[in-house]
């Protein structure tokens, strides 16, 4: 899924939505964008867990990931994500269960373990990306509520209902290209409006709490894969910790190895596929 296809170069997971009883709106309600914005305090940041599962044909991969995320002055600026998936039926030959740490910090992004474990150095254990992006601030979510114009644009137009604890849900649907299209950071990326995420479709539901911050966001896509059928991501987040005091640093350099001292004889094997590769044999 998305962390996985940023790391291997390959192309572009949660209970279903739930409902949850309506009550009138009223008149006002916090602006989620001045929230979060507010929120933008270098040193300080929030903790996020997600739980979710993808699936390509008859393949599925099931996930849960957690970490926290740094601010700085306009955003996002790193984080320290820890992943375990799952993937269903297990392959005939190879690993079925992953387990990935990933640090982003100074623009530059570190990995330890999942699709690399085998391929480093002896005494490395992370390998080092010179170019990284927080992507949508979660392991796997396809929308990111960090960014101020996509929250701009959920929050706009959106069905919008009171809930518990002084709070608000957000309700509604919209399209990987919609998101390109109102997301000045998606389009400043390298690779940002691939044609394959442009035609994603995406039912998603946030909760705000009084305060007008991203309590839960779940999200359901469904993109064409390359002839192989719909990928199917499902994914529940949860952002807890706000305004706690963050400081997420680069592993030791000692323990670092560059791409370029990998064993590029052998492939990385990922749960992204194993999803393809399985759905070609269905």
């Amino acid at each position: 899924m998305r962390r996985w296809i940023a790391l291997v170069a390959a192309a572009v997971l949660a209970p279903a939505l739930v409902t949850t009883p309506a009550t009138a709106a009223p008149r006002t309600a916090p602006d989620p964008v001045k929230a979060v914005k507010h929120q933008f305090r270098p040193g300080h940041g929030v903790r996020i867990t997600d739980s979710g599962h993808a699936s390509l044909g008859k393949q599925r991969a099931i996930f849960r990931g957690k970490g926290v995320l740094q601010f700085g002055g306009s955003g996002v600026v790193a984080a320290d994500l820890t992943e375990r998936v799952t993937t269903q039926p297990p392959p005939k030959d190879g690993v079925a269960v992953f387990s990935q740490r990933d640090i982003i910090v100074n623009g530059k992004g570190y990995t330890s373990g999942g699709v690399y474990a085998d391929r480093l150095p002896e005494g490395k254990t992370w390998v080092r990306s010179n170019f990284a992006t927080i992507g949508s601030g979660g392991t796997e979510q396809y929308v990111n509520v960090f960014d101020p114009d996509i929250l701009r644009l959920l929050t706009r137009e959106a069905n919008r209902t009171a809930s518990g604890a002084g709070g608000f849900q957000y309700r509604g649907a919209t399209t990987g290209a919609e998101l390109y299209k109102a997301s000045r950071i998606l389009r400043g990326q390298p690779g940002g409006g691939a044609d394959g995420e442009e035609r994603t479709k995406i039912k998603w539901r946030l909760q705000l709490d009084g305060r007008g911050l991203p309590s839960r966001l779940v999200t359901e896509s469904s993109t064409e894969f390359f002839g192989q059928g719909a990928m199917k991501l499902t994914v529940d987040t949860r952002y807890t910790g706000w305004g706690s005091k963050v400081a997420i640093t680069a592993p030791p350099a000692d323990q670092v190895a560059d791409f370029k001292d990998l064993d590029s004889e052998l492939e990385p094997e990922t749960p992204l596929n194993i999803l393809v590769e399985g759905a070609k044999n269905d």
